[in-house]
């Protein structure tokens, strides 16, 4: 069985919009929705242990020692109830030994904040990413039960946690992504991009 909804968080509007004109035309609305939120600000109070799972596959965080992967964990804690499932899209690659850093700090992420690791699909996906076309990774899937430590606030995101969010020199620093296609389609220029300040 499926969940009874699904919320999506994405700070690309045109992303939200698609999921809203899905859920809509297929008479889904009461099982799907999506609203414009970045990573970098708090969690909206209203999301806070509403939620009985998780689903998040951040930047990998290879220059960063996984900080990038950590923050996407944060806000899904911060999401869930007292019992909760989390997964997580996490680089995994023998190749690559900046890959078990960021396995390490993930696992100690999810095992300081009340979870236990179920069951990790090893070498899952494969990205095509230019600088890196063979890098694979894993799907980690942990559960919470009773934690007492449950988030009851969310803040914005600190300084040091924003350089390098998306590789070395690259900090994260757009805000949102806006749809300019006002519900049609255009090949080109159907975005605009709103930095952070």
């Amino acid at each position: 069985r499926g969940p009874a909804h699904v919320h999506v968080l994405d700070f690309d509007q045109r992303i939200v919009n698609s999921i809203t004109m899905f859920a809509k035309r297929h008479g889904f609305e009461e099982k799907i929705s999506a609203e414009l939120y970045n990573v970098v600000y708090p969690l909206p109070q209203r999301h806070i242990g509403k939620f009985e799972a998780f689903y998040t596959n951040p930047p990998f965080g290879a220059s960063n020692r996984g900080r990038s992967v950590e923050t996407f964990l944060r806000r899904g804690d911060e999401a869930l109830g007292r019992d909760g499932i989390g997964c997580v899209v996490v680089a995994d690659d023998p190749n690559q030994s900046w890959t078990r850093q960021v396995m390490q700090r993930t696992e100690a992420y999810l095992l300081g904040n009340g979870f236990i690791i179920t069951e990790v699909l090893p070498r899952f996906h494969r990205y095509h990413l230019d600088d890196d076309p063979d890098l694979t990774s894993c799907s980690l899937i942990a559960v919470r039960q009773g934690c007492k430590g449950m988030k009851s606030a969310s803040t914005d995101l600190a300084a040091e946690e924003i350089n390098d969010f998306y590789g070395a020199g690259a900090p994260l620093k757009v805000k949102s992504i806006k749809d300019l296609r006002k519900g049609g389609s255009l090949p080109s220029q159907d975005h605009s991009i709103e930095l952070l300040n």
